[in-house]
């Protein structure tokens, strides 16, 4: 918990929480680990959430003693990732479109994938 707490409202997936761990005590097994974020996710405690990423389902972690994200911006080379607390018109712009075409939106951070400053430097060098 205090990993995530420590993050100021930032998601991290496990392997990241682990590395985190691993500054003050040997890390865990990745099986116990993902048991207790479950339980964690479970009890109400944490906010489990999940992306798309690389054309694969990513699940990461939160602290409810933060805000819901509701937008980030994820790069699409290196899944640097910064999320956008302060998105609420952006959100209802999503949700209005969404009701227009007669779906719901998604508890799930909207994304936008773009390039970071490292990465476009590196693409165009």
């Amino acid at each position: 918990m205090r990993i995530l707490v420590d993050e100021n409202g930032a998601s991290l997936n496990a392997i990241e929480i682990n590395q985190r761990i691993a500054k003050y005590q040997p890390p865990f097994a990745m099986v116990a680990l993902y048991r207790d974020l479950k339980q964690l996710a479970a009890s109400g405690r944490v906010h489990h959430e999940w992306s798309l990423r690389n054309g694969r389902v990513s699940s990461a972690y939160r602290s409810i003693d933060h805000p819901v994200v509701k937008a980030r911006l994820v790069c699409k080379s290196c899944e640097k990732a910064v999320e956008l607390h302060n998105a609420d018109a952006l959100t209802r712009l999503v949700a209005q479109a969404c009701e227009k075409e007669g779906m719901v939106l998604s508890e799930a951070p909207v994304e936008f994938r773009v390039l970071c400053q490292r990465c476009q430097a590196a693409k165009d060098s």
